[in-house]
């Protein structure tokens, strides 16, 4: 497993992109282990080594049957279940007041015709 970490040097005041990439290209060379967890200098290779016996390999298969039967079901069924947390992050939506009252408010919203042409398959608005 690769794990490796972000920079987290910000940008300072009058400071250029390229000097901003150099920087943190500086950085990254002088402290590799600290951006790639697990480094080792002599085979220039990073990460976490884990052994198969550290897993319960019949359980991941076992759920892993469950979740494509699951998604199998649904797409066969067309029972998709609605994701009403997506409404709410990571910011309220725009589209929170017609979820709200089912309606679309002609208060809030336009209607936007599209104009002239081929529409490629759009349609109004």
């Amino acid at each position: 497993m690769e794990i490796t970490r972000v920079p987290s040097l910000r940008l300072k005041d009058g400071e250029s992109p390229e000097a901003y990439e150099q920087r943190i290209y500086g950085d990254v060379i002088s402290r590799p282990g600290y951006y790639f967890v697990g480094w080792d200098r002599k085979t220039r290779t990073f990460g976490t080594k884990f052994w198969r016996s550290e897993f319960d390999l019949e359980e991941i298969y076992s759920t892993f049957c469950h979740v494509l039967y699951e998604i199998q079901d649904t797409v066969t069924r067309g029972a998709w279940y609605p994701n009403n947390l997506a409404c709410h992050v990571p910011a309220p939506c725009a589209y929170l007041p017609i979820k709200r009252s089912g309606v679309v408010s002609e208060e809030i919203y336009e209607k936007r015709h599209v104009k002239g042409g081929d529409n490629h398959g759009a349609r109004e608005e």
